[in-house]
């Protein structure tokens, strides 16, 4: 599955936008810079979610 490749992305992913949006509420960004974060974090989240319900599904096919 194509999934599987977004393993480590996602760790990535997750770790700098949550480093990012420690950064951008500190600081006055544009809004632009904003928008794209939150853009950014959703999806991160979707693919997240789509990686985890595939581990869900591949443990319980080996159990």
């Amino acid at each position: 599955m194509l999934i599987r490749g977004y393993h480590l992305p996602i760790s990535w992913a997750m770790n700098s936008t949550i480093v990012n949006d420690a950064t951008y509420c500190r600081s006055h960004i544009p809004n632009t810079l904003t928008f794209n974060s939150l853009s950014i974090r959703t999806q991160t989240f979707t693919y997240f979610k789509v990686y985890e319900s595939y581990i869900h599904s591949s443990s319980s096919t080996q159990v």
